[in-house]
C-alpha cells in the first residue's frame, strides 16, 4: 500500500459507495487504478471484496475463499462470522480451513454426526 493521496476519482468512489447491487464488477484497462478505487471505497464499508485474477480462473470459489480469509482478519467481520452457525462454518472450512478454528462445537452440532455414525455402524 502506498501512502499517496487518492485524488481525481471521487465521483467513481461515490458511485461505488452508493451502489445497492449485491455484486459489482469494476472494469477498466490495466493500470487505471481499479484496485485502488475499490480499496478506497471499501476502506470504511462493511462489504467484502472478491477480486478475480487470470491465474485463478480454474478455481471458481477462489475469490470467495480469499474474501472469507480476509474477513477473519477484520474484527468487524470476525465478530459477524462468530455469530454464524458452527456447522456452516465447519462446512465452509473445506474452502477456508481457518474457519474451522472459529467453529465452537456444542452438543446440538454433534447430533447429526452421531446420527450419521450410528446409521453407518447399524448398516455394518
Amino acid at each position: 500500500d502506498l501512502d499517496l493521496p487518492f485524488v481525481g476519482r471521487e465521483a467513481a468512489a461515490a458511485a461505488l459507495a452508493d451502489a445497492t447491487a449485491p455484486v459489482l464488477l469494476v472494469l477498466g484497462d490495466a493500470g487505471v487504478g481499479k484496485s485502488r478505487l475499490v480499496q478506497e471505497t471499501l476502506r470504511a464499508a462493511t462489504t467484502l471484496a472478491m477480486p478475480c485474477a487470470a491465474e485463478t480462473r480454474h478455481c471458481a470459489l477462489y475469490p470467495v475463499g480469499e474474501a472469507l480469509q480476509a474477513a477473519l482478519a477484520s474484527p468487524l467481520h470476525a465478530e459477524r462470522l462468530a455469530g454464524v452457525d458452527a456447522m456452516l462454518r465447519r462446512e465452509a472450512a473445506r474452502l477456508v480451513p481457518a474457519l474451522a478454528e472459529t467453529a465452537a462445537e456444542d452438543a446440538a452440532d454433534r447430533e447429526p454426526l452421531f446420527e450419521a455414525l450410528a446409521g453407518l455402524v447399524d448398516a455394518l
